[in-house]
C-alpha cells in the first residue's frame, strides 16, 4: 500500500499490542505524519495532508490523533491513478 491511516483503535478500544506491532512492522521505511482529527469531522490538518500527498504521493503511515474514521473520505477526490481504498479492516 500506499498510504496507511490509523488511530490504533478498533470499536474505540485500544488494538491489541501484537495487531499494533503487525501495524508498525507494514510500514517501516515509510513517512511518519501524525495529525489531528477530532472524531466527526475532516479537520484541516487533513486536508493538508491530502493536498500535500496528492502533489508528492508516497509511502506514508499517517497516526491520527482522535478519530480516524472520516480521514479516507478527501482520498475519494485524488484523481484515479489505479489507487484503491480500503476501509474498515477490524483485528
Amino acid at each position: 500500500f500506499e498510504i496507511c491511516v490509523v488511530d490504533y483503535k478498533t470499536e474505540r478500544k485500544p488494538l491489541h499490542p501484537e495487531v499494533k506491532m503487525r501495524i508498525d512492522d507494514a510500514m517501516a521505511g515509510g513517512k511518519v505524519l501524525r495529525i489531528n482529527n477530532p472524531p466527526g469531522t475532516v479537520s484541516d490538518d487533513t486536508i493538508k495532508m491530502v493536498k500535500e500527498w496528492i502533489k508528492k504521493p508516497e509511502r506514508l503511515f499517517v497516526i491520527v490523533d482522535g478519530e480516524e474514521d472520516l480521514v479516507a473520505l478527501p482520498f475519494f477526490l485524488v484523481p484515479d491513478k489505479g489507487y484503491c481504498i480500503v476501509y474498515g479492516i477490524r483485528d
